[in-house]
């Protein structure tokens, strides 16, 4: 029976370059530290939004910078989570890095409920005076049609600040069934046992080996449906 290499063993030219994002984990560390750092800044923006259009724009300027910087941390430690989910580092940055999240949420929350009690008219005025207020126009116009979404500050603060235990749910789910399931191997119609793991199960089931496929699918499913309880009980909660 072939076997799954181990990602180690894999040349480089087949994995993703995770050096083009993070020259390494402590260089991550080095820019989480600078992002926590300035979250307080974010935050240090509140019921001052009223101030002025060059107000608004540092504060969303600022904001801008930080959503990037925060997804790219989500994603180098999620790509390097998802690439291995037996790496416990990675799993320690995605960890990190959904907490780091939900605190920036929370430090934010008042964003959007200050943003619409300036009032259409006037944040339109802010940006016919103001060209760089201004490429933020369709965003303003989307925002105040979302506006019956929008809760206070103080709930939104809430919500932002349990990000990371809703995202605990999915969490659960991935790596029960992305790291801890075991699949009994599929045969083919000539008898030949083929290795069924999460990243072999599509090319199985695209095979022109009908056996291969039906046998592929049925264990693939079977896994799940013997875990059955315990995946329903993660989707209910």
């Amino acid at each position: 029976m072939k076997t799954i290499p181990l990602r180690k063993d894999i040349e480089a030219k087949y994995k993703w370059d995770d050096v083009s994002v993070f020259v390494d984990e402590n260089a991550w560390k080095a820019e989480f530290v600078a992002v926590e750092k300035q979250i307080p800044e974010a935050s240090g923006f509140s019921g001052r939004l009223n101030a002025g259009p060059h107000v608004l724009l540092d504060f969303l300027s600022l904001k801008d910078s930080l959503d990037t910087r925060i997804s790219t941390l989500m994603f180098y430690a999620t790509m390097r989570s998802a690439v291995d989910t037996s790496d416990e580092v990675a799993l320690s940055l995605e960890s990190e890095a959904g907490s780091l999240y939900g605190k920036y949420s929370a430090a934010i929350a008042f964003f959007e409920p200050e943003i619409l009690s300036l009032g259409e008219d006037l944040l339109r005025s802010w940006c016919e005076k103001d060209k760089n207020l201004s490429a933020y126009s369709h965003w303003f116009a989307d925002l105040f049609r979302l506006r019956a979404h929008v809760r206070s500050s103080e709930v939104e603060e809430v919500l932002g600040s349990v990000a990371e235990v809703f995202g605990g749910i999915d969490s659960i789910n991935n790596m029960l069934v992305d790291s801890d399931f075991t699949f009994t191997s599929a045969k083919d119609s000539e008898g030949k046992e083929w290795p069924l793991v999460q990243s072999t199960v599509e090319s199985y089931l695209g095979s022109p080996d009908r056996t291969l496929r039906q046998n592929a699918w049925i264990n693939f499913c079977d896994t799940h449906v013997h875990f059955a309880p315990t995946l329903a009980a993660n989707l209910v909660t």
